[in-house]
Formats: C-alpha cells, structure tokens, sequence
C-alpha cells in the first residue's frame, strides 16, 4: 500500500518483525524442565487462554510462571528466574529488521514498537541495546490491556505519540494486524522474512 501523506513515524511488530520466535525451539526447552513433548507443550501454552490472559495483562509474570508451571508439570524446584531464561529461548534478534530500524530512524523518523507481548518476552527485547535504545517509545499489550488486532491498541500509541494514522508506517507479519491498522489509515508492510525486501519497501515510502 502506498503512503497517502507523509510519513513521519515508522512502527515496528516485535515478534518475528525484530526478532524472529521459534516456538518449537522454546517448548523444546521448556521440556527440559516436564514430563510432556514439546508438541503437548506447546498445545498447553499457546495460542489458548493462557497467551491471552498473559499478553492482555491480566496477570503478571509471577502468576504466568505458575500456570505454565502446573500446565507442563514442572517440578517445584524450578524457579522463576529459569522460567523467565526458559520462556524467552527461541526469541532471538532479527538483523534484517534491526537494519530497517536503523534506517527509519537514520532518516529522521520516529520510531515505534507496537507488540502483542508478556512483559516475559518484553524484558527479553531491553537486552537488545539498539531495541531499547533506538526506538522512542513502546506499546505492549499486556500494559494497556488490549491486543491486536482491537483498534485500540493503535489508538493508544496515536493518542499519546500526538500522531495521525495516515503519518504512520506499520509493520507486521501477521496479514489480520496489518489490515487493522490499514482500517484505521495506517500504511502498512506485511513483513515475510525472506520473502519481504524490508529494507527496499521502506526506502519506497520514506
């Protein structure tokens, strides 16, 4: 889609935007600490209930260990300090995506991070330097309580950012979130690693 004015702030998806996450890889280790596969694993913890209420904020991080805890039949001498270690393997920067961040920002863009997260993988995104530092500000969901593809989570970082949907590019990699955000007058770029030339694409429209 082509911008219809100009853009004065790029906003970036986290997952699998900025870093890529292997679910796989992370249930494989939280094997480690169960009786369950992998495969279980992941049917207890994702894509249900837990992810939901996790990401949405109605519970925090202490309350989220406890549950995978008793989902996966971890033992009692797991802490939640291995569980935050655990939960945050597979998620590991994406170089094309910081590269794309360094290049909104070199052209004097502002720059967002807008992310259905638990504040387990949020804090996973601070060790990054150029993540934590590069960006001028941050919506996760599990602070403002609603995820996308709700409106409201976009309206949050317009209200506060003191910006207009049409001055925004967003980028996603899930083709729902990015049409909401079209809905709502964003540019969007639905982002397929390896598939997507990011760097090209935002060149375009900036």
């Amino acid at each position: 889609m082509q911008a219809a004015f100009p853009i004065l702030a790029v906003v970036f998806d986290f997952g699998n935007v900025l870093a890529m996450f292997d679910r796989p890889a992370q249930c494989r280790q939280l094997a480690r600490r169960s009786p369950l596969p992998a495969e279980e694993i992941e049917r207890l913890i994702w894509d249900n209930d837990l992810e939901i209420d996790a990401e949405s904020g109605r519970f925090d991080s202490k309350e989220q260990f406890r549950r995978v805890r008793d989902r996966i039949q971890a033992p009692p001498s797991w802490s939640y300090e291995e569980f935050l270690e655990d939960f945050a393997a597979g998620l590991e920067p994406n170089p094309e995506g910081l590269a794309a961040l360094r290049l909104a920002a070199g052209t004097g863009r502002r720059t967002f991070i807008l992310s259905n997260t638990s504040y387990t993988h949020a804090r996973r995104l601070f060790m990054n330097e150029e993540l934590a530092t590069v960006p001028e500000g941050y919506v996760f969901s599990f602070k403002v309580g609603t995820m996308k593809p709700d409106p409201a989570i976009w309206r949050h970082l317009l209200r506060t950012a003191g910006l207009e949907a049409g001055q925004c590019l967003y980028i996603d990699d899930e083709p729902p979130f990015c049409r909401a955000a079209e809905a709502l007058g964003f540019t969007a770029i639905r982002y397929e690693r390896g598939r997507t030339d990011l760097l090209r694409r935002l060149r375009e429209l900036l």
